[in-house]
């Protein structure tokens, strides 16, 4: 534990360090898609160009032979029926105005001819001849109408809309903006993994050795496994170490010397040895290494990174079963053959996250990420090459075992890994990493399968599952040191032994499930359709349900920090599930398409309040006479699938009852009421779990 708080001590060097680098990634990422928009207005700019010359050439043509067989430019008839028949067969073209050598207007048709009418009155007739004119409007160009190029009797100037030019700018600066968020993600975790394993965890095995010479303690030496600065620092303690140990033998030598002159100096040289030596350790053959501390950065970028692997089919898994569905020829309900991946996928964590914390509980975290890692390789390729429905869904059900496996193994880890103080801001970084991983993984996973299709997107995730195992087998250490799980226990007596607390048991019930029967039954299940019915496109309904993740991330960091150091973990899950109540109602009395958006994002906010006290407070309460924080954890889990189970079924039952107000409504209540059941369910607790969890 002492090593886990000079950890923390030391880790004070981190955050300003990853938001110095993730800074700079930020930069440059700004700077980059700034001028990336800025050259495909450039190039799209002469398309549009070449665009209007050729409408405007179809134009002038027939006006221009009605010019050579001698009809004067102002007695040409029809011209403006003529010009609108153009207009409507080309939706791009904003309007057409035709002017005569002095700029004045003869014909004219479009929308956007009147608002150029008034602003060529402010122009010479030099500058409305350009060959690159163009209106606040849009972008346009200028031909000659005559009888040939020598004889110019008029002008023919074609706006061109802009509005197709910018729904795909606007487009395009929403994909920068969403790889902007997933590679500062992806940056702040690279970074933070590479900052803690190389410099603060040997930092701070360093300050654990000069702590302890300190105090006199030379029982210890530093790991001088690190090559760079880090190493040489080791090297020079452990020179200081070995050079006390050597004068110390020196002078027990020269002290038993002295000793054979006479008793009496023997007895004095005794007792000043014995002095010396009750305040020093200084025992040469009993030294040890100094272990490196566990930092759980490790485990927290194999979590983001299987995530983000799992996260990349989230947005077509969907489809990908409908066509498996149809190409098998099933007739039977194609709409819940459909559905079955997914609950084949959420059913198979449900059912193995309790068989995960036990295995974890005894072969250790690393053990756990390796093996557990494996059945969603295979899981990944099998969908690759499914050829129907029921392989997909028995491909997923592997992908879901691999999941709660790995997200066990990883929450774990990251457990042992929190300091003395520092359980909710530990545990908080998983949750941190879950949703970070979401982010990426849906943002880049849409873009993979839109321009490599489905089948290479789940290779995709294979080969970084696979880089997960190998990043673990590495940098995680073998064993899981707390673990006091009997080998011959079984899944019931740790269900015994775990729920016998009943703030456990409160909080799961009251708290968990609650949680995710929201997230799911308002959040995945409810916003996406109702957004489609706004008119809100595939995109835009993308970066909505993204609210959600983008503000949970930092309230987790804030609801961490006010869980371990304010001590506010109680009231922050109260608050949170009753806020949740008020923020889902809100779309029934403000108008939807902003109060939507708004309390998927408020939901995002409270729900990452409450999540690291959700982790950690549990294992506070269990204390060390639970069983292994795995199972403690993973029951914890297994109640929050049974929400997301039965989310999605409780807003369908409430929808066909009453509608959207409905199903808003009853998520409403199940918050808050759960929320103030919690609250009552404090005083109704022994005061000796109340300390526990205070």
């Amino acid at each position: 534990m002492k090593a886990a708080a000079d950890m923390g001590r030391v880790e004070r060097l981190s955050t300003p360090l990853v938001l110095i680098a993730a800074l700079l990634v930020l930069v440059s990422v700004i700077v980059t898609s700034w001028a990336a928009l800025r050259a495909f207005e450039a190039q799209v700019r002469p398309e549009i160009g070449l665009e209007a010359r050729a409408i405007g050439s179809t134009v002038a043509a027939p006006i221009s032979n009605a010019l050579r067989v001698g009809i004067p430019f102002t007695e040409l008839v029809g011209v403006d029926e003529y010009l609108q028949e153009v207009l409507t067969a080309h939706s791009g073209v904003s309007f057409f105005v035709i002017t005569d050598l002095n700029g004045r207007p003869v014909f004219h048709a479009g929308g956007g001819a009147d608002a150029f009418l008034s602003a060529i009155a402010k122009l010479s007739a030099e500058e409305l001849t350009r060959p690159d004119f163009h209106t606040t409007n849009g972008y346009g160009t200028v031909l000659a109408l005559g009888r040939d190029t020598q004889h110019i009797e008029g002008w023919l100037h074609i706006g061109m809309k802009r509005e197709p030019l910018d729904v795909i700018v606007q487009d395009t600066l929403w994909d920068i903006v969403i790889l902007l968020i997933v590679g500062l993600l992806l940056a702040f975790e690279i970074i933070r993994f590479v900052i803690q394993r190389s410099l603060l965890a040997p930092l701070s095995m360093i300050n654990a050795v000069l702590s302890r010479l300190s105090q006199g303690d030379y029982s210890r030496r530093a790991d001088t496994d690190a090559p760079d600065e880090v190493g040489r620092l080791a090297r020079a303690a452990n020179a200081v170490i070995r050079r006390m140990h050597d004068r110390w033998e020196r002078f027990v030598w020269l002290s038993g010397n002295l000793a054979n002159l006479s008793s009496a100096a023997a007895k004095k040289m005794a007792d000043r040895i014995a002095r010396t030596a009750g305040g020093l350790d200084l025992a040469p053959e009993r030294v040890s290494v100094e272990p490196t501390p566990i930092t759980g950065s490790a485990a927290r970028l194999a979590l983001f990174l299987f995530v983000t692997a799992e996260q990349l089919s989230t947005s077509f898994i969907p489809i990908f079963a409908r066509d498996l569905t149809l190409a098998s020829g099933h007739t039977w309900r194609p709409e819940l053959l459909t559905a079955l991946p997914i609950m084949g996928f959420v059913a198979a964590v449900a059912v193995f996250t309790p068989y995960a914390g036990r295995f974890i509980a005894r072969h250790g975290s690393r053990m756990g990420i390796v093996l557990g890692a494996l059945p969603a390789v295979i899981g990944f390729l099998w969908s690759a090459w499914a050829g129907g429905i029921v392989e997909f869904t028995i491909a997923r059900m592997l992908c879901g075992l691999g999941y709660a496996i790995v997200s066990m193994a990883c929450q774990a880890e990251l457990a042992q890994a929190s300091a003395q103080g520092k359980l909710a801001r530990s545990l908080g970084g998983f949750t941190g990493a879950v949703m970070a991983g979401a982010v990426c993984g849906t943002a880049v996973g849409a873009v993979f399968a839109d321009r490599l299709g489905f089948s290479v997107t789940f290779v995709i995730s294979a080969v970084i599952v696979v880089l997960v195992q190998i990043l673990s087998a590495v940098t995680i250490k073998a064993k899981y040191e707390n673990s006091r799980l009997p080998l011959k226990t079984s899944l019931l007596s740790d269900i015994r032994e775990t729920f016998k607390y009943p703030y456990i048991v409160m909080l799961l019930i009251l708290i968990a499930i609650p949680a995710k029967i929201v997230l799911t039954g308002f959040v995945f299940y409810l916003a996406p359709p109702t957004l489609k019915e706004l008119g809100f496109s595939p995109a835009a309904i993308g970066r909505v349900i993204m609210l959600y993740g983008l503000f949970m991330i930092p309230a987790i960091l804030v609801g961490a920090w006010l869980s371990d150091r304010v001590k506010l973990g109680n009231f922050l899950i109260i608050f949170a599930a009753v806020a949740t109540g008020a923020a889902l109602a809100l779309p029934m009395f403000t108008d939807i398409m902003i109060g939507l958006p708004i309390a998927v994002a408020l939901v995002g906010v409270l729900q990452g309040l409450a999540s690291a006290s959700l982790l950690s407070l549990p294992v506070k309460a269990a204390g060390p006479d639970a069983p292994a924080i795995p199972i403690v954890l993973s029951f914890l889990r297994f109640g929050e699938r049974i929400g997301s189970v039965t989310g999605p079924m409780i807003a369908a039952y409430a929808m066909n009852f009453g509608g959207l107000n409905a199903v808003l409504a009853v998520m409403a209540l199940i918050s808050a009421l759960a929320g103030i059941g919690f609250f009552l369910g404090l005083f109704i607790l022994p005061k000796n779990a109340r300390r526990a969890t205070s």
